[in-house]
């Protein structure tokens, strides 16, 4: 049977699932700007702006993307990877071709710059009470750069919109006519390394503090590098004393940065600290509107919710698997109804079926798997199995999401909001790293699984 999915669909939904799997360098770095076109049936070809890109993407990511490929669209597609060269003679046939418009990006402020995304405007950002004071922020920030709040501080776990509004305050600086400068501290790191290894740190200095807006992405990165952060310290107080905004983003709150210089951390507490929480149903639900509305896509109230009421923590998901269900659409030529959705995401009929575990729960179950009281999760001890096994506990409630962050800081002993905020970056970082946490989370998310199902 020939295929009749869009090219373009099936790319950028697929780019949309990886976004969320491998790290924003290397989605950055790799991804971003790829195209794509059916060279037959099952074949899809990306094209990629260089052979470095095409040897990264075949050498290190085939397997990733040939899966993730597959299960987007819900059927075998092969994929290869080529350098993309409009001076070549021969395109591809019209028939299958369809390319992939990476969003289109703002130029920089200068030549350190990274490109801003222009799909990231405030018109195209969804305010709901997780995120109102953020939003705010991020508005009186780009009217009264330098002015109001500096710096402001936006955190989050990930895929909740962050760096959305950080392109967004971008975007209307530069139509201002100011000068911006968006980098990720990764890149700010290695370029800092480089300026030392080249003698080159005035220079280097020059570079950053030439702006009148300074965004910086996931500042956590710095963590633990003490001449990075020397540097960085001397160019946030230059910026600063000259009146020069200053957004960053980070995946904690700034005193839950470990190994990061108290002076720091008070510099980026002498503005406004801002945080973004998962969304409510309504705001999940005027998400997917939203982006169905801008694809002048047609879909049954109860497609819409289904699918917000089953994603609940991360916005890239919710849009990753709306984009799943419009490609499972766009192959069998049918409406978008409750029915299509449960079809294309099996996944989140069978977490449907049960209801979400209560705290309680919760805590029972993971207190059983580590075999200690639940007196213990709640209390203040701070032996090493208890306080692991409370971090996990905060780290499900808050996925959960049926209780605040509030709310889970006092049950489990009082604790603030930025603890429990803490505790679950931790989690989630450590669950890419460790073998055995992951293996015993799985464990625990069977046991509530079967509890409540």
């Amino acid at each position: 049977m020939a295929i009749q999915i869009d090219a373009r669909e099936l790319w950028h939904s697929t780019l949309d699932s990886l976004e969320v799997e491998v790290t924003r360098p290397v989605f950055d770095t790799f991804l971003r700007g790829t195209s794509s076109y059916w060279s037959s049936d099952h074949q899809l070809v990306v094209t990629t702006p260089n052979p470095f890109v095409v040897d990264f993407l075949e050498q290190r990511m085939y397997s990733t993307i040939k899966r993730t490929l597959e299960l987007v669209s819900s059927f075998a597609v092969e994929v290869s990877f080529e350098v993309d060269s409009a001076t070549e003679s021969s395109t591809p046939s019209t028939t299958h071709v369809v390319q992939h418009h990476a969003p289109k990006r703002l130029p920089p402020g200068n030549g350190q710059s990274l490109p801003l995304v222009e799909r990231y405007t405030f018109d195209k950002f969804i305010v709901g009470k997780s995120n109102q004071l953020a939003h705010a922020a991020s508005l009186a920030v780009s009217e009264k750069p330098g002015q109001n709040y500096n710096p402001l501080f936006l955190y989050s776990s990930v895929g909740l919109g962050k760096s959305h509004l950080l392109h967004a305050i971008g975007q209307r600086l530069s139509q201002q006519g100011k000068s911006v400068l968006y980098v990720t501290a990764e890149q700010f790191t290695n370029e800092f390394i480089k300026a030392i290894r080249e003698g080159q740190t005035e220079q280097f200095r020059a570079r950053y503090r030439n702006t009148d807006a300074l965004l910086m992405d996931d500042i956590q990165f710095i963590s633990g590098k003490e001449q990075t952060q020397e540097g960085f310290f001397h160019i946030f107080n230059e910026l600063h004393n000259a009146n020069c905004q200053i957004v960053l983003t980070c995946d904690r709150h700034p005193k839950a940065i470990t190994s990061l210089e108290e002076r720091l951390t008070s510099r980026f507490e002498w503005g406004l600290t801002a945080d973004i929480q998962a969304p409510d149903l309504e705001t999940r639900i005027a998400i997917l509107q939203n982006k169905a509305e801008a694809q002048k896509i047609v879909i049954e109230a109860s497609a819409l919710e289904y699918i917000a009421a089953n994603v609940t923590s991360n916005i890239r998901e919710l849009e990753g698997n709306l984009n799943r269900v419009l490609v499972y659409a766009s192959i069998y030529s049918a409406p978008i109804s409750l029915e299509l959705a449960q079809e294309a995401l099996p996944d989140l009929l069978t977490h449907a079926s049960g209801s979400s575990p209560s705290p309680e729960q919760i805590l029972k179950v993971v207190a059983t798997h580590y075999n200690i009281p639940i007196e213990s999760l709640l209390g203040k001890r701070r032996d090493t199995i208890i306080v692991l096994a409370r971090q996990i506990a905060m780290y499900l409630l808050k996925d959960a999401g049926v209780i605040s962050l509030t709310d889970i800081g006092r049950l489990l002993g009082g604790r603030a909001r930025s603890s429990v905020l803490h505790a679950h970056g931790k989690i989630s970082r450590s669950l890419n790293t460790d073998p055995r946490l992951a293996a015993n989370i799985r464990v625990i998310r069977e046991g509530l699984r079967v509890g409540t199902s």
